[in-house]
C-alpha cells in the first residue's frame, strides 16, 4: 500500500485539463504523461499498470465508447434523437467505476477484455441518457401548452374603474346615503 502511495507523491497531479497535452502532442514525455493519467486514473503504481488499462483508458477507446452511445440512442429512439458527444472527464468517471468493479485484469484476451468493459460503461450510461432525454421532451411540450394556452397564468387582477365602454357601479355608501342617481 504505502509503494503505490509513495508512487503518487513523486509524480505530478494529472488531471483532465492537462488530457489533450498527454494525447496530443509528440514529445518524448506524452507517454509519461500518458502513463500518469491510467495510473491516477485506477490508483496503480507505473509497474502494475496493464496492457489492458492502457488501452481501456486510450483516447481512441473513449472514443469508440461515445461513439457506441451515439449509436444506441439513435436506435432506441427509432432514429429519432441524435446526441452529443459526452464529455470526457464524466466519461472516465464511468470508465473508472467499471473497472474497479467489472476488470478481470488478465493478460490474454485483452480485445475481448475491452470489448465487454465497453458494454459495461455503455450500459451504465444509457439509461442515464435516455431518460434525461425523455424528461427534456417532456419539460418542452408541456412548456409550449403552457404558452399557447388560453388561460393566462399569474395574471394580475384588473381595476373594473380603468376599464373602458363599462358602466361604473355605485359603492354601497352612496346608495344608502342617498347621494347616487340613477343615469338610465
Amino acid at each position: 500500500m504505502s509503494n503505490i502511495e509513495d508512487g503518487f507523491l513523486q509524480n505530478k497531479t494529472f488531471n483532465m485539463k492537462d488530457l489533450p497535452i498527454a494525447y496530443f502532442t509528440e514529445n518524448k514525455d506524452s507517454e509519461l504523461l500518458r502513463d500518469q493519467h491510467i495510473k491516477n486514473t485506477i490508483k496503480q503504481s507505473e509497474e502494475n499498470i496493464s496492457d489492458l488499462a492502457k488501452f481501456f483508458f486510450c483516447d481512441a477507446n473513449m472514443d469508440l465508447i461515445n461513439k457506441q452511445l451515439i449509436l444506441k440512442v439513435y436506435k432506441i429512439s427509432n432514429k429519432k434523437y441524435k446526441i452529443p458527444y459526452q464529455s470526457t472527464e464524466k466519461l472516465s468517471i464511468i470508465m473508472r467505476y467499471v473497472w474497479i468493479e467489472y476488470s478481470k485484469n488478465l493478460d490474454f484476451k485483452i480485445k475481448e477484455q475491452i470489448k465487454e468493459l465497453n458494454c459495461k460503461v455503455v450500459s451504465e450510461i444509457l439509461p442515464n441518457i435516455i431518460t434525461n432525454i425523455e424528461q427534456l421532451y417532456g419539460y418542452l411540450e408541456k412548456y409550449e401548452d403552457r404558452e399557447k394556452s388560453q388561460f393566462k397564468l399569474n395574471t394580475l387582477p384588473v381595476s373594473t374603474k380603468m376599464t373602458r365602454g363599462t358602466i361604473e357601479l355605485p359603492s354601497t355608501s352612496e346608495i344608502f346615503q342617498g347621494g347616487y342617481k340613477s343615469t338610465f
